[in-house]
C-alpha cells in the first residue's frame, strides 16, 4: 500500500466505533453514483452491518438469547 494509505488506515483504525462507522458511511455513499441500484443497498447493509457491529463490540447492544428472540418472533408473527 502507497505511504498515505497506510496513514490513513492507521489513523482510521485509532478512531471509536462510532467515528469509523461514519467514515465507512461517508466511503460507500462517495462510492455510490447517485443512482438507486443494487450497489447503493449493499452500501446502506454495509454501513448498517458496521453500525450493528460496533453496538455490539462497544457494549452499547442489548442482546437477547435465541429462545427470547424467537418468542418475541413468534408474538409479533401472531399478532399480525
Amino acid at each position: 500500500m502507497p505511504s498515505v494509505l497506510n496513514d490513513i488506515r492507521s489513523r482510521a483504525l485509532e478512531l471509536p466505533p462510532s467515528e469509523r462507522e461514519l467514515l465507512i458511511h461517508d466511503l460507500l455513499v462517495s462510492l455510490d453514483d447517485g443512482i438507486e441500484s443494487d450497489e447503493g443497498v449493499e452500501a446502506a447493509r454495509s454501513v448498517e452491518i458496521a453500525r450493528r457491529s460496533a453496538d455490539v463490540h462497544s457494549g452499547t447492544a442489548k442482546l437477547v438469547d435465541m429462545d427470547e428472540a424467537l418468542d418475541r418472533v413468534l408474538t409479533a408473527a401472531n399478532n399480525c
